[in-house]
């Protein structure tokens, strides 16, 4: 979808909200789909969210990766879940990405404390939708020295 609320054929769709910078963002690293990871901090509702920016491809990878670990139950009806949202995003490619995808994701609160306190979850993802996100900046928030890495 166009900035401008239409598609490539011109029927009136729901206009975009978000930031289109980050969605550009966003969408170069959906397109790309490297583990290079862009470093970011997004605030969603007076929450702080800090870590990686990670594609679409690669969210989906690792929540199907973690579905894997708990083996004692039949995923396949979930695995499809993000299989079907895998195809939907490569049928539409010019339409503004919906979500942001974080890895290596940090949370942190007003006061610059992580929340819970000190806690990192390396290959943790985060995912949140971009309309939602009330401000962004590249690089990522560290733990202050008194806080457990």
């Amino acid at each position: 979808m166009s900035p401008e609320g239409h598609d490539t054929e011109g029927q009136a769709q729901v206009q975009f909200q978000g930031d289109p910078l980050l969605a550009g963002l966003v969408r170069d690293v959906n397109d790309r789909d490297t583990d290079d990871g862009l470093s970011i901090t997004l605030i969603v509702g007076g929450a702080i969210v800090s870590g990686k920016l990670g594609s679409r491809t690669a969210y989906n990878r690792a929540c199907m990766w973690h579905l894997d670990q708990g083996a004692e139950h039949d995923n396949a009806e979930i695995r499809a879940v993000f299989r079907s949202d895998e195809e939907a995003g490569e049928a539409a490619p010019s339409s503004w990405p919906s979500y942001v995808h974080v890895r290596d994701v940090r949370f942190f609160d007003a006061t610059g404390a992580s929340v819970p306190r000190g806690r990192h979850w390396p290959s943790v993802w985060w995912r949140g939708c971009i309309e939602r996100v009330d401000g962004w900046t590249l690089g990522e928030l560290r733990a202050d020295q008194g806080e457990e890495q």
